[in-house]
């Protein structure tokens, strides 16, 4: 029999305290208070919502690098992968996962495409959505994006709902913005949590009505500030990149938590037992007879990962992980036709009343603004600010459309990317229309990635799997994105998290001005507008 000692954090007890955990046949045996200290045996930890695809890394490289900071369990939302490959695509996911000792368990992704005005390259239907319930490690219905097809009643997505309920699995939410009355029949139809809250009051009025709230700590969208609010919470990513990753997760969630006021035990609580309970999933909570899954960190405070075990074995020690990397087959979905010249792009020029999509630096939400050009004046036209962006489809349909953008900074070059919410079109940005003619190009060269041009000088990373995700090795990996952020800093980018942020331009769910292959989509009006709204 196996003996881990140390100070054990019991959120069953709600009380921290020296003790042992012994360990057979990779469970808890029992827990004995009384000898240990010193360091601390926390239960397995758990990322409540998080789409791996964002990471750029396949799930077996991202456990890689997400196990030894003590994240033994993840809810992943496999949308961005559906919305190119569909079921199939679903399935490669869960494939790959399973083959590492973290535990990761999967929603089925209701809403693919996001919502009626997008172009993706797979739907998934009702009898999709039915066999993915089917399986137990498909915990949940996916984040019901389509807000305005929950209110009207959708009836395909009202199917989806009542198939999640009829297989006793909860349903996520994601209803930014949303308030009194649109809010309540939201969360009537048996909609149980939402990680999309940025403000108290939004937290407030989602907690009396008894909803989960998970509250971000990602590398585009953070919430953590709001744990004060109150409420039933539990704590997750949503989207992480994988340099943000390398430095840490389920860890850095508990220090940044702690930091914001949360007390230790509260903070453990929300990234184990609570999501856990929520989604019933099979983790170790240092229960007799749960599976020993047990994280041990040097204190509560930095709550640094010292070792982590999975079933009772050592899986990663002193931040890394003990199991080899799988091979993987890649899987694509990409035919966007060669991209020729600059001529495909053209500037906007004055005179004319332009509406530009206006970024805001730390959060998803964009906002409308309009620009008086002048006889003479254009844009790209980085001394204002305002550039030229770009959306492509890659599924072979040929449509693409642009619009000035204003909030990046960027001085000079053009980065070009097919990591674009939901759909996953190309989306590329530019001060210069050499520069976004080559990243495009660059781009659809390697059938998906990203590409930053600079002068003529391409820096570029592939993703073989979807134009999503890599199998290559992953401290690799999140050293290019490094430096590919740290070029886009150097081109004058002032985005929080650059590549992240720009992936979310055409996500027509989260308001306000999105753009697709199809033109500038308003999310409020639930309608495509014009980007030169007049000549003068």
């Amino acid at each position: 029999m196996k003996r881990i000692r140390g100070t054990v954090v019991d959120v069953w007890e709600e009380d921290i305290y020296p003790g042992e955990v012994y360990v057979r046949g990779g469970r808890v045996v029992k827990v004995q208070r009384g000898e240990g200290g010193g360091r601390y045996l926390l239960p397995a930890l758990v990322d409540a919502h998080i789409h791996i695809e964002s990471s750029m890394l396949i799930p077996s490289r991202f456990a890689s690098l997400s196990l030894p900071h003590g994240t033994v369990a993840l809810v992943a939302d496999p949308h961005e992968i559906a919305n190119v490959l569909g079921l199939p695509g679903v399935l490669w996911m869960m494939m790959d996962s399973s083959a590492t000792p973290q535990k990761v368990f999967f929603t089925a992704p209701p809403c693919v495409p996001a919502s009626a005005h997008e172009s993706s390259g797979a739907v998934l239907t009702p009898e999709d959505i039915k066999e993915l319930l089917s399986d137990p490690r498909v915990v949940a219905l996916g984040e019901v994006m389509d807000v305005k097809g929950v209110l009207e009643g959708t009836p395909e997505l009202m199917e989806k709902i009542r198939l999640a309920e009829k297989a006793g699995k909860p349903v996520d939410g994601h209803a930014p913005g949303l308030t009194g009355e649109a809010l309540r029949r939201y969360f009537s139809l048996g909609i149980s949590s939402d990680h999309e809250c940025t403000t108290f009051e939004e937290v407030k009025e989602r907690a009396a009505m008894g909803v989960l709230l998970l509250l971000r700590g990602g590398s585009a969208s953070k919430s953590l500030d709001l744990l004060s609010a109150g409420g039933r919470r539990a704590l997750c990513t949503d989207d992480l990149s994988a340099p943000d990753l390398s430095r840490g997760h389920m860890d850095r969630l508990l220090k940044e938590a702690v930091e914001w006021g949360a007390d230790p035990l509260e903070a453990v609580e929300m990234a184990s037992r609570i999501p856990a309970e929520h989604y019933r999933l099979p983790v170790g909570l240092l229960r007799p007879a749960d599976p020993a899954d047990v994280v041990v960190v040097r204190d509560l405070k930095d709550f640094e990962v010292e070792a982590v075990f999975v079933d009772g074995r050592v899986v990663a020690r002193g931040g890394e992980a003990l199991f080899e990397l799988p091979p993987y087959l890649p899987a694509n979905n990409f035919y966007a036709a060669p991209f020729p010249t600059t001529e495909f792009i053209h500037p906007v020029r004055g005179p004319a009343e332009v509406r530009v999509i206006r970024m805001r630096p730390d959060n998803l939400y964009t906002d409308e603004m309009s620009v008086e050009l002048k006889e003479g004046q254009s844009l790209p036209d980085p001394s204002r600010d305002i550039l030229l962006a770009l959306c492509m489809d890659r599924y072979g349909t040929g449509k693409y459309s642009t619009a000035p953008l204003k909030g990046t900074g960027l001085k000079e070059g053009a980065v070009a990317l097919t990591i674009s919410h939901d759909s996953h079109n190309i989306i590329a940005l530019g001060a210069d229309l050499n520069d976004l003619a080559a990243a495009l190009r660059r781009v659809i060269e390697m059938k998906g990635g990203v590409a930053i041009s600079r002068g003529g000088r391409v820096l570029s990373l592939r993703l073989e799997v979807a134009g999503l995700m890599t199998g290559e090795e992953p401290h690799l990996v999140a050293e290019r994105i490094r430096e590919m952020e740290r070029e886009l800093k150097d081109m004058g980018m002032m985005l929080t998290s650059p590549l992240s942020q720009l992936s979310f331009l055409s996500l027509t769910v989260i308001p306000r001005l999105r753009l697709t292959p199809a033109g500038v989509f308003d999310v409020e009006r639930g309608a495509y507008v014009e980007a030169v709204r007049t000549s003068l």
